[in-house]
């Protein structure tokens, strides 16, 4: 998708004539984003295992096809070539990336386990070390442990981690309810769902990375607009417990539970009984997010400490007095207002003043 100097199998010299992803690096950091590049062909070496098999993403052409690979520049597509060489040109396909487009962040689908271990790292360090010069910090992600979590981030493909984690992690999901690409009949996930699942997800120290599917001439349809925006709005009224948080010592509380983290996770409905939390860098404020509408006062167990002392609890985007009161037990119960909510979603309340429970 970039004008290559490493194979002819490239959208400047091929197809569109254009070089994609430069064109797309330019109009992203126009708007003050992060570039993302991402990366497959760690699957693409044609080889012929111990057994006699072939391995590789495209097997089935030697398999089915064979004619197709006495053609070098098609031989040089499917990846029929030598170990070695392949391995080289993963390399060097990554480092013309890096020098042309500066990503900040290097996403990898799965097989980078085909990749010898010292090319893998090679590729590591001459990412970090031109990052120090840009005077940039960037990101790898990794799907299997084929890339140690000290230089890398866990990505999870449709899913999540299903409990609070120590070290930070990714996930990349998709605005429709399946496809990663515009598709005919295509369903579009509604608003509250996406908007849950990244609360969900920032509670238990992850990120999101939203896929959306626009149409071939690069129209997002209206559908998906909606629910971007509605996102859009969201976070203006909630952003504060999203942006520049941190996980608490819970991710959360209520009755709705995943059945398992990991990639493809599937849908996850959650209600009004289901918190989620996240803190202030500083750790003295505490939010407190309602994944629906409250059916009556929230009891929060576990977040203060024995002698909280008075504090304030308030409800992000509106200027509400919020009653609450602490039980004999410790709970903090707090009063949702009534009357319309900020939000048609999720809803933020702020805990600032008390002394919050610490770490066991």
């Amino acid at each position: 998708m970039w004008d290559s100097e490493l194979t002819p199998w490239n959208a400047a010299d091929m197809g569109t004539k254009r070089d994609i992803t430069g064109e797309l690096e330019k109009a992203i950091r126009k708007r003050g984003m992060k570039f993302v590049a991402t990366f497959h062909h760690a699957r693409n070496l044609l080889w012929q295992k111990g057994d006699g098999e072939w391995a590789g993403h495209y097997q089935w052409v030697k398999d089915h096809y064979p004619q197709l690979l006495e053609d070098p520049q098609l031989a040089f597509l499917y990846g029929y070539m030598e170990p070695a060489e392949f391995h080289k040109l993963w390399k060097d396909k990554l480092v013309e990336v890096i020098d042309n487009y500066q990503p900040d962040l290097i996403w990898f689908d799965s097989w980078l386990h085909e990749i010898p271990e010292k090319t893998r790292f090679e590729f590591a360090a001459y990412y970090y070390n031109q990052a120090r010069e840009w005077g940039r910090e960037v990101v790898i992600t990794r799907k299997q442990d084929d890339l140690p979590l000290s230089f890398s981030v866990e990505d999870w493909e449709m899913g999540r981690a299903d409990t609070l984690t120590e070290n930070v992690w990714l996930t990349d999901d998709t605005i429709t309810n399946g496809s990663w690409c515009y598709t005919r009949d295509i369903k579009i996930k509604e608003a509250d769902e996406v908007i849950d699942t990244m609360i969900d997800i920032v509670s238990k120290n992850g990120q999101l990375l939203l896929n959306i599917a626009p149409m071939a001439d690069g129209t997002i349809p209206d559908e998906q607009r909606k629910v971007i925006l509605a996102m859009g709005d969201w976070l203006k009224v909630n952003g504060e417990a999203i942006y520049n948080t941190r996980p608490w010592l819970a991710y959360g509380e209520g009755p709705t539970k995943m059945k398992r983290g990991g990639h493809f996770v599937g849908k996850v409905l959650y209600g009004g009984k289901d918190i989620r939390y996240t803190r202030s860098k500083d750790g003295k404020t505490l939010y407190v997010t309602l994944l629906g509408e409250a059916e009556g006062p929230i009891a929060l167990n576990r977040v203060l400490a024995r002698d909280s002392g008075k504090g304030k609890v308030s409800l992000l985007g509106s200027d509400a007095e919020i009653r609450h009161e602490i039980t004999a037990t410790g709970q903090l119960v707090i009063h949702p207002p009534k009357g319309e909510l900020p939000s048609p979603y999720a809803h933020s309340f702020r805990l600032t003043g008390f002394k919050l429970a610490l770490a066991e």
